[in-house]
């Protein structure tokens, strides 16, 4: 059976309470499934996130190590950043592959879409697998103190379940394209890489 899909929430009224070049906070007052009325916070994000899990012809991937202020931890995560509001999720995927991993894609799929925080945020990150690989130069953003680490994509797969990767995307990205392989939703060569 499927649930209701329609909105139960009736929004009120809308407040903007914070807003800077990434993100505005907005808080939404509400009348609930219920029928009473309540405050909504949201976080809404300018520049939706895309992940790239890159695969190149030895089976091996690539994980950029950065701390991640918000979160206060130095993380590895499969390359990553924002897509600016008149880019579509595929330009800004190969944009971030090459700013930050330093490699274009000649081969590009679609892998998943996300909601990372649907309760309080509207990101929608997007992953894609990349392969076909070739290097390019990189040029991460002047407030970006990058590390690179490329490894067999199992030991990358390990490491998330081992939780030595703790970024939600690039666990959940490693995981799913792992099981597509393995059901044969992936196309060859590059599958053989990440059963």
């Amino acid at each position: 059976m499927q649930p209701d899909k329609t909105n139960p929430f009736d929004i009120l009224s809308s407040t903007l309470l914070f807003e800077n070049e990434r993100i505005s906070f907005l808080d939404h007052r509400v009348r609930n499934p219920a029928g009473g009325e309540q405050s909504y916070g949201i976080v809404h994000v300018k520049q939706p996130g895309i992940r790239i899990l890159p695969v190149d012809a030895e089976g091996c991937t690539v994980l950029v190590g950065q701390h991640r202020f918000g979160a206060g931890f130095y993380s590895w995560e499969l390359p990553a950043g924002g897509r600016a509001a008149e880019e579509t999720p595929l330009a800004a995927a190969a944009r971030e592959l090459e700013e930050e991993a330093g490699l274009a894609a000649g081969r590009w799929l679609e892998l998943f879409r996300f909601v990372s925080t649907g309760s309080i945020a509207d990101d929608a990150p997007v992953a894609f697998l990349a392969w076909d690989l070739e290097p390019r130069p990189r040029h991460p953003e002047e407030t970006e103190i990058l590390e690179l680490r490329r490894l067999p994509v199992p030991e990358a797969l390990r490491l998330a379940l081992d939780g030595e990767i703790r970024d939600a995307v690039t666990v959940a990205t490693l995981l799913g394209a792992h099981l597509k392989a393995r059901r044969g939703d992936l196309p060859e060569p590059v599958a053989a890489h990440l059963r």
